[in-house]
């Protein structure tokens, strides 16, 4: 009995010991809890627009560049330009010329007297009396100042002579850059033809001086034999001649028209 009673103490204990240590291993196993952190973060507070909208964003402007200023050519002084203001009237007196192959249309005469008039021009210099004979022709000529804006109107009349009787009266206007001369619309009564004298034309950019020429034509055998026809040189060419006529404005050179330039004449004939 003593024996039996030891031995299931024995036991016993034994149960107690192996209770205790598997205890003490569960404890020892059981992990340490950690804090569940909270799922659904804090929302971050959105800043509300401003009354007005939403804003524009905000964007930093281009440097501006400052232009060049723009600066006028100095023109060479050895150049001289065209004066606008001023331009030439010239008039001839002439015939046809009995071999156009060989020149030009008409033949100019020489001694003939003009008078003229202007309207919204004055008179600079002038030469009443036409020149041909040697190498060289020059005619009756009025260099004119234009008064206002332009254009004026000039009136041109030839002092008749005994004997001679008019075919028609043609005037045409030319310039430096242009190289046929150009019809001019002209009234024509009696010995006097009348015409508006324009300020300038432009060419390639720059504004020229125009001149201005009349033929007053007449029939070769009404020509008074005092007269001297200038059939032993070549004729002018219309137009052309009084090219010289427009260095003369641009250089403030004398008036120089020389012969070989008539035969370019192209201007309407305006018959009396």
């Amino acid at each position: 009995m003593q024996r039996t009673h030891r031995s299931g103490v024995v036991i016993a204990s034994a149960l107690a010991m192996l209770i205790s240590v598997g205890l003490g291993e569960a404890v020892a196993a059981e992990p340490t809890a950690t804090p569940t952190p909270d799922a659904t973060p804090s929302a971050t507070p959105t800043p509300s627009p401003d009354v007005g909208g939403t804003p524009a964003p905000t964007t930093t402007p281009a440097p501006t560049t400052t232009p060049a200023p723009t600066t006028t050519p100095t023109p060479d002084p050895d150049v001289p330009m065209p004066d606008l203001t001023r331009t030439f009237v010239s008039a001839w007196a002439a015939v046809d010329n009995p071999d156009p192959a060989d020149g030009g249309p008409e033949l100019p005469l020489d001694g003939w007297r003009f008078r003229a008039a202007f309207e919204g021009a004055t008179v600079v210099r002038s030469q009443t009396v036409t020149h041909v004979g040697g190498d060289s022709a020059d005619p009756a000529f009025w260099e004119i100042q234009f008064t206002g804006g332009g254009p004026a109107h000039a009136v041109v009349t030839v002092v008749p002579q005994p004997g001679a009787k008019l075919l028609r009266v043609r005037c045409g206007w030319t310039s430096i850059g242009v190289f046929e001369p150009r019809p001019v619309p002209a009234s024509v009564d009696g010995n006097t033809v009348s015409f508006d004298v324009g300020r300038g034309f432009e060419s390639e950019g720059i504004t020229y001086p125009q001149d201005y020429e009349c033929f007053f034509v007449y029939a070769r055998a009404a020509v008074p034999a005092t007269d001297t026809v200038a059939l032993g040189t070549a004729p002018l060419r219309g137009g052309l001649g009084l090219l010289a006529v427009m260095v003369g404005i641009v250089a403030g050179v004398v008036l120089a028209i020389r012969p070989k330039r008539r035969d370019a004449a192209e201007a309407t004939d305006v018959v009396c």
